[in-house]
């Protein structure tokens, strides 16, 4: 189609999500402090959120 541009998005794994989220958790214990982690794919979508 002229004009039209193909976008290729990544997604997450849900595994490295997590892994991403317990990372945050343990980063924000050492730092003392409340926190949310969200953990979003190149398109934008929720991923995972803790």
């Amino acid at each position: 189609m002229p004009g039209v541009t193909e976008i290729s998005l990544t997604s997450i794994p849900l595994e490295r999500a997590q892994r991403a989220l317990d990372a945050g958790r343990a980063k924000g214990i050492e730092l003392g402090t409340a926190f949310t982690i969200v953990v979003l794919d190149s398109g934008a979508h929720l991923v995972a959120v803790s």
